[in-house]
């Protein structure tokens, strides 16, 4: 079943997405963006732990260092916000066809 979807899905005319994103006056979201965000997420969540594990090591006071601290889970924070926002955009641009079909299969029945 899931594969007869896909197949249907993919060959779904890209007049119907238009139309849908026209009548709900939304702009196209841009895959490429939402790939980047994921990746510097990545990066920022990475470069946060790397930044707390070296802060945190033996051998140095937190009161010291307690800036590092700061900034090493602000990007850890920030990282993550960056991939769960490019995860969400993958999200919305499947419903978005999802939706575009059936709003394409509802028209073909009514049509028929």
């Amino acid at each position: 079943m899931p594969t007869q979807v896909n197949e249907v899905v993919g060959r779904l005319d890209l007049q119907a997405l238009k139309e849908l994103r026209a009548a709900l006056g939304y702009k196209p979201m841009s895959l490429a963006w939402a790939k980047c965000r994921i990746v510097l997420g990545l990066l920022a969540c990475g470069s946060g732990v790397l930044l707390g594990n070296w802060t945190l090591s033996p051998g140095t006071e937190l009161s010291e260092r307690i800036v590092d601290v700061v900034v090493a889970l602000t990007q850890i924070m920030v990282g993550g916000y960056l991939v769960l926002d490019g995860q969400r955009t993958h999200l919305y641009l499947s419903s978005d066809h999802l939706t575009a079909y059936l709003a394409e299969v509802i028209r073909q029945t009514k049509a028929s």
